[in-house]
């Protein structure tokens, strides 16, 4: 499961949860990006993105983070997480935990395509989309859905509510 994670927070906790309680799935690694392509900067350095994460998931064994996301000069593309994981561990079959919302932004991901041969991707499916819209994706085949309930918690809403009360005080 991969993000900004800016912050972490109960939300993502609750997808993992559920996807490894409702599929045929044994683990989740969270990977949080170091550099991620579509944000000029984090609130959130990389190492407390990383704090925040592993203090979340101690207590469970089914979760575990992967902070090797630091590349010197080059953004952080799912594309060469995928290929070092699937190359460390061949054996491993592995899926991508996207939101709804990223479904089609799928096909701008760099190397999309290799992607789409090398992985699934599970989405988070809150009721929000109708997937009757995607049919015609030539991606669609996939695609993992995974429903659940509306969670009402965001990275987004959290950072503005940590600006708003911070010119508070």
């Amino acid at each position: 499961m991969g993000g900004t994670f800016d912050p972490f927070h109960a939300g993502h906790l609750k997808v993992a949860e559920t996807a490894i309680e409702k599929l045929p799935i044994d683990f989740v690694w969270f990977v949080p990006a170091a550099k991620p392509p579509h944000k000029k900067k984090c609130m959130f350095s990389f190492e407390e993105r990383i704090n925040l994460i592993k203090e979340a998931i101690k207590d469970n064994s089914s979760f575990s983070i992967w902070e090797k996301d630091i590349r010197e000069n080059d953004k952080s593309f799912t594309y060469y997480l995928i290929k070092e994981l699937k190359d460390l561990y061949p054996n491993y079959q592995f899926f991508f935990i996207i939101g709804a919302d990223n479904v089609l932004k799928l096909k701008t991901w760099y190397r999309f395509e290799d992607l789409l041969e090398m992985i699934d991707f599970i989405v988070i499916d809150r009721k929000t989309q109708n997937k009757k819209e995607w049919k015609h994706l030539d991606y669609f085949h996939k695609l993992i859905f995974l429903d659940m309930p509306l969670i009402n918690i965001s990275s987004t809403k959290i950072r503005k509510d940590l600006i708003k009360n911070f010119n508070k005080a």
